[in-house]
């Protein structure tokens, strides 16, 4: 079974086990809308996690004493990616300078949607919701004649 990696918009990475990019995006689904232009196959993988040995020893001491275990804090840290992993290879992770720009590009794109979203509900509040759809229509129209040449 294939491993494919999906480079989120607000840049984080994911890894996952799939029969193919569909099964992946089935796959992902829980935590996101994936995209096929998202997926990538993993040739070579190599992860490797250290064990909070802390976290387990305050853990084994509250299960001795008979107390619920909290499992807040994550047991496993991440040590070190594998040769396989460097940013030049093609099954690794995204380059710094990739990731960044996706990260800006996210928060620009959340920034607008939010202050739509804000503008939306004022008009939905106020009733003038009819009108912003309009005027919004309107300059779309206008747009698309400018772009093919009309008058409108």
């Amino acid at each position: 079974m294939p491993l494919y990696r999906c480079e989120w918009p607000n840049g984080d990475v994911s890894f996952v086990l799939a029969d193919d990019v569909q099964d992946a995006i089935v796959k992902l689904d829980e935590w996101g809308e994936a995209t096929p232009k998202m997926l990538r196959k993993v040739t070579q993988f190599l992860i490797d996690l250290s064990p909070q040995r802390d976290v387990l020893a305050q853990r084994a001491k509250l299960r001795s004493q008979g107390r619920p275990d909290d499992h807040g804090e994550p047991t496993w840290t991440l040590a070190d990616l594998g040769e396989c992993m460097q940013p030049g290879e093609p099954g690794g992770l995204p380059s710094e300078e990739k990731t960044w720009k996706r990260i800006v590009s996210f928060e620009k794109q959340r920034a607008r949607h939010d202050k739509e979203r804000q503008r939306r509900l004022a008009a939905e509040q106020d009733g003038t919701l009819v009108d912003l759809t309009a005027r919004r229509l309107r300059n779309m129209q206008i747009s698309l004649a400018s772009l093919l040449g009309r008058q409108v």
